[in-house]
């Protein structure tokens, strides 16, 4: 069973640092230049529970017709069981309201997670050198 919890700085300090950690590694190879960290503290973080296990985490923000999700991470031991996909399916379906969508950045480069978000749904709105966000309006589903 997959859940999704908001991260409280006290309760959760030590995974919510673990988190961080482990996707700045994960995201290093993949970023033209530095990783970002631009929306740290600016956004809320929250943590994905899977059978009662802390398997990863993700920022969720606002923006005028989406909310944003950034910073997503799973560790690796459970890639490729479908669990991100219907996290994110969860977030569009339980945290956007019916006329948001749920926008996303991935880097090109990381071809694992740009081919599942495009597989998904996603669709590019806006790319540069290394980077491409996308969004799927919750309409479309």
């Amino acid at each position: 069973m997959i859940k999704i919890i908001k991260a409280n700085k006290t309760c959760h300090k030590k995974e919510v640092s673990k988190f961080n950690k482990k996707f700045r590694e994960f995201l290093a190879p993949y970023c033209v230049g530095k990783p970002y960290n631009r929306f740290k503290g600016h956004y809320p973080q929250y943590l994905i529970q899977y059978n009662g296990k802390l398997i990863g985490s993700f920022l969720l923000g606002n923006m005028p017709a989406h909310r944003y999700i950034c910073r997503f991470f799973i560790e690796e031991e459970y890639r490729g069981r479908g669990i991100g996909t219907k996290v994110l399916d969860k977030i569009l379906n339980t945290m956007c309201s019916n006329k948001e969508g749920l926008c996303l950045a991935a880097e090109k480069n990381n071809t694992v997670a740009f081919n599942l978000y495009i597989k998904l749904g996603y669709k590019i709105y806006y790319e540069d050198e290394g980077t491409c966000c996308m969004v799927k309006p919750k309409l479309m589903r």
